[in-house]
């Protein structure tokens, strides 16, 4: 039988030497020592000491799923995991020191209500992460809330109970989270459908598979997939719904053999059958189709600049580029880490995006593109967001945020003059994003910290 952790399983260890300045025995407490040639070395040797006595009176309290045995034995192993509360151990630890031959030994000990603070901290910890996981989860953030639920359960399991409860007094809820977090898990991915939106190949002999990725029947903001290739494991980040995987090198014979030889079924795997694939298109052309508001006069402008840039993404060339940017030296430094970072590249040739006003003018929202990672084997789909003044004349790019953010920021606004507040928020979260996508560290520096 597995028990719960309680006040009966904290012996109080007894004192073998008189005169420290050590808990009363009415209290129970753990203690051990350390002896070294300087105070560090002795102080560091009674910690692990500490934990390791800590350990071997609350063993029979760790569920045996809990910990990674691997060649140690639990002892060995909780004592481990309770030097990862070292900064909130080292807080409530009592310390007493004495010459000693070797040098100096010191000895620490630690209250037993003490420890079971310590505990409530991390109980405490694991429930805040849970809550901000979930919030991820109602937002349909999937990749945030799966990584926020399983370091709940990582941190969870480093306490000493079967059944990590937590009661939020505001709430006024018990909450059983060594339960609740597996279920969450199981549920989103339970609650997560795939299907084939476009399979095709691209004018420069690339695959293009572009999945609709939707959580509980609606779009996803934002998920992280793998694939294997015959380069390895991959990554394709989507967001807003739609997630591009780009298969640059394909394996003829697996290919020839998909259909022909038994293939294995694994829980928690998404099927999509490329059974057809689109040839390349005959050019590499694009189109573009921009809506607009009545009082867009430079709408033409806007429309000639935006084109002269996408076909600057389909076909990189510095000298390209400075004739596109002219004496615009911000621009240029743009539009250069854009590429040299982000390996920016437009997604589909039928290209819809629209025009909306801006406090400084005009802004051309949402063109899909697909940034790639080669370090790290690595795509990932975005918007880019194309500032313009009133006259028409390109002065900045970024990337988006979230739709469904944006939407929000958009739903919630009481009357035009909160809505401009709101877009000068949003243009300063979209600036910052893609300083922190092309390593510009100096605009991340000139960032106000009250911010």
């Amino acid at each position: 039988m597995i028990l719960q952790v309680s006040a009966q399983e904290f012996a109080p260890v007894e004192t073998t030497k008189s005169g420290k300045d050590t808990l009363s025995q009415a209290e129970a407490q753990y203690e051990a020592s350390g002896a070294g040639a300087t105070e560090a070395e002795a102080a560091g040797e009674a910690f692990r000491n500490l934990c390791y006595a800590i350990a071997d009176k609350i063993a029979p309290s760790f569920f045996s799923a809990k910990i990674n045995l691997k060649q140690e034995n639990p002892t060995a192993v909780i004592a481990r995991i309770l030097e990862t509360f070292r900064e909130d151990l080292e807080m409530e630890i009592k310390v007493s020191r004495e010459l000693a031959s070797t040098g100096i030994q010191i000895t620490q000990a630690l209250a037993k209500s003490a420890f079971q603070n310590i505990l409530a901290k991390r109980k405490k910890l694991v429930y805040d992460m849970y809550a901000n996981a979930l919030a991820h989860q109602q937002s349909r953030n999937i990749n945030e809330a799966l990584k926020l639920y399983y370091f709940c359960i990582i941190l969870a399991n480093s306490i000493p109970e079967e059944f990590v409860r937590y009661n939020d007094p505001n709430l006024n809820n018990d909450l059983n989270l060594t339960a609740a977090l597996p279920d969450r898990i199981t549920k989103i991915l339970d609650s997560l459908s795939f299907s084939i939106q476009k399979d095709y190949k691209d004018f420069d002999g690339s695959r293009k598979v572009v999945l609709k990725a939707d959580f509980s029947a609606a779009p996803v903001t934002a998920v992280e997939l793998c694939y294997l290739d015959a380069a390895g494991y991959a990554c394709a980040e989507g967001k807003d719904g739609i997630v591009t995987f780009e298969l640059t090198r394909e394996i003829r014979a697996v290919g020839e053999l998909w259909n022909l030889v038994a293939k294995p079924e694994f829980a928690n795997r998404r099927r999509a059958a490329l059974s057809t694939v689109i040839p390349p298109p005959l050019s590499s052309d694009f189109s573009l189709t921009l809506t607009r508001p009545p009082d867009c006069s430079a709408h033409k402008e806007i429309e000639r600049t935006t084109s002269k840039f996408l076909q600057l993404l389909q076909a990189p060339d510095s000298l390209r580029i400075k004739a596109f940017c002219g004496e615009d030296d911000f621009l240029l430094e743009k539009i250069q880490r854009l590429l040299r970072y982000n390996h920016t590249s437009i997604l589909e040739r039928d290209i819809r995006a629209k025009i909306d006003s801006t406090a400084a003018g005009w802004e051309v929202r949402r063109i899909t593109v697909l940034n790639r990672y080669p370090t790290i084997n690595k795509r990932a789909v975005e918007h880019l967001i194309l500032d313009f003044t009133k006259e028409g004349k390109l002065v900045d790019i970024n990337f988006s945020i979230y739709d469904g953010l944006y939407a929000k920021f958009v739903a919630e606004a009481n009357d035009m003059q909160d809505w401009k507040k709101r877009q000068t928020i949003i243009k300063f979260v979209e600036k910052y994003r893609t300083a922190y996508l092309n390593r510009d560290l100096n605009t991340m520096g000139a960032i106000p910290e009250s911010w």
